[in-house]
């Protein structure tokens, strides 16, 4: 039985209205209703049920009745049928993708959990070799230097690599040569060899959360601007002329990028955030925020950006778990229903709460957190659940709910570190996930849906 969707208007201080939106069978729980997919079907719209709206009666409470007649509320969602499944698109190896399309690079010795990919080009760290440049087709290393740690972060923005080095700082390196361009401090002697959290590059600043504080400084010059206490697990957003995060405490804190100073705070005290840096979520004037978490049901909440009032909420079927946040697109809302580790649907969902655009069976342990690029949503599951199972990608393209590509990518596992995006993440238009072989071995599968795999660096 599909879960219900629940809209939670909210109307006035208060009172709510509450808008319930329920629908049938899933068209997949019973075989004998619903036509098998030819072999020419499967990965297109053709021969898929017809999507339906579902129709449900407002549940109005007295208080509604007290309402202004001038208030209107906001549209009703309805929920689709699932529209297939997994399992209904052909499995591939692989390794017989045309190479256009996707690529697998090892390297004696094993790649460190980041990789930038170009043209023939691979920027990459490497456990014992700190950074280094190397050329796919002459076999050979441009550049190579040990001075930038490998344990730290490789960022890659506009032809600089921007990583730690062995001195405290955090170098900007001309990608083509290896030489620094400039560096950033960021820690003295009595900090001894800690490491930075994470680093953040910004069109004009760059910022470091180093021993839970916040270092911001002006790209170009160096500068250090201004540095505050600073602890979190989400997102870091650069939104006009703020930075935008969440606390631990589930505030959403919006500082000026200039001064540091707090602009405003919206506290959400049943926001969730799974440590993924997943969210607060930023599209047009709304900030998404998800919340209140429970067994089969969770909440995304609405924000105008300007008044930081809300404007929404909608209450979602399904429950997330670490690292399988939902996605919010510039158009779509992504996210699982799955309530366990075995069973769900993935779900996009209209960005205006409208309806649902399409719901695809997702049966299996989703193992990461879901991926958007450029209207192609990526899921890696395990199917079944099984332990030794191994993963498969999913490729769903965003505005028909098509399947584009279902392959066997091999024993993948999540990050348990704090950066998820370690063992799968998109850069460059590329989704690139790593594969650990053990004793510091492993292999990058890279993936590129319009057939450009072999697209320069930016």
């Amino acid at each position: 039985m599909q879960k219900a969707l629940k809209v939670v208007v909210v109307a006035s201080m208060t009172s709510t209205l509450l808008i319930a939106c329920s629908n049938d069978e899933n068209a997949s729980s019973d075989s004998n209703d619903s036509e098998e997919l030819t072999e020419e079907q499967v990965g297109s719209s053709e021969g898929l049920p017809e999507r339906r709206d579902f129709d449900s009666d407002d549940e109005e409470d007295g208080e509604d009745e007290e309402e202004d007649e001038d208030e209107e509320s906001l549209s009703q969602p309805t929920s689709s049928e699932v529209l297939m499944h997994f399992d209904d698109a052909e499995l591939i190896d692989f390794d017989d993708i045309d190479d256009n399309y996707a690529k697998t690079i090892s390297q004696e010795g094993g790649i460190d959990n980041v990789v930038y990919y170009g043209d023939n080009e691979l920027l990459t760290s490497e456990f014992g070799k700190g950074a280094y440049l190397y050329d796919i087709n002459e076999g050979d290393t441009v550049w190579q230097d040990t001075y930038f740690h490998t344990n730290g972060y490789l960022k890659y923005r506009n032809n600089l690599l921007y990583t730690n080095n062995l001195e405290g700082q955090i170098a900007a390196v001309d990608i083509w040569t290896g030489e620094t361009q400039r560096t950033y401090e960021y820690r003295t002697e009595e900090d001894g060899a800690a490491i930075p959290t994470d680093i953040f590059i910004f069109d004009s600043l760059l910022a470091i959360n180093f021993e839970q504080m916040l270092k911001v400084y002006d790209l170009e010059t160096t500068e250090q601007l201004w540095e505050i206490e600073f602890s979190t697990h989400s997102n870091f957003l650069e939104v006009d002329n703020l930075l935008m995060f969440e606390t631990f405490d589930s505030d959403v804190v919006a500082l000026n990028k200039d001064t540091g100073e707090e602009e405003w705070r919206i506290n959400e005290p049943n926001s969730y955030s799974s440590g993924g840096g997943e969210q607060p979520f930023v599209v047009d004037d709304t900030l998404y925020v998800f919340s209140e978490n429970f067994a089969d049901t969770f909440k995304l909440e609405l924000y105008d950006l300007t008044t930081q009032n809300k404007k929404d909420s909608v209450e979602l079927d399904g429950r997330f778990f670490a690292r399988e946040e939902p996605v919010v697109a510039e158009e779509t809302i992504f996210y699982s229903s799955n309530t366990d580790y075995t069973n769900g649907d993935i779900v996009a969902l209209e960005k205006s709460l409208d309806q649902e655009r399409w719901r695809i069976g997702s049966e299996g342990y989703i193992k990461q957190q879901l991926l958007y690029d450029n209207g192609f949503l990526y899921v890696i599951v395990k199917p079944d659940g099984e332990y030794g199972e191994l993963s498969h990608l999913v490729v769903i393209e965003e505005e028909s709910g098509d399947i584009v590509l279902r392959t066997e990518i091999g024993r993948f596992e999540r990050s348990m570190a704090q950066h998820p995006e370690e063992n799968a993440y998109i850069d460059n238009g590329k989704l690139h996930i790593f594969l650990s072989e053990g004793g510091n071995k492993g292999s990058f599968r890279i993936y590129e849906p319009t057939g450009e795999i072999n697209r320069s660096f930016e």
